[in-house]
């Protein structure tokens, strides 16, 4: 026996229907970044990460030159 193609899209259409539920109960439709959970997700991802806190120190770095950069040439215009 053979399932049809309307049969199969039911299915997966019911299936598309439970994951909905499942990855957002609290807050039907919200999604992405949006979602109040993905702050947390996203931090805790790099939670104790060396990588992460090397990459971070140096992004602040650049930050902190490109400010003294910005003052430098507030003051000498």
């Amino acid at each position: 026996m053979s399932v049809t193609t309307e049969e199969r899209i039911r299915h997966l259409e019911a299936d598309v229907e439970w994951l909905k539920a499942q990855v957002s109960p609290q807050r039907p439709g919200v999604v992405g970044k949006t979602h109040p959970d993905f702050l947390k997700t996203c931090v805790g991802i790099f939670a104790n990460n060396p990588l992460f806190e090397e990459m971070d120190q140096q992004i602040q770095a650049e930050r902190e030159e490109e400010r003294r950069l910005a003052r430098e040439i507030d003051t000498n215009e």
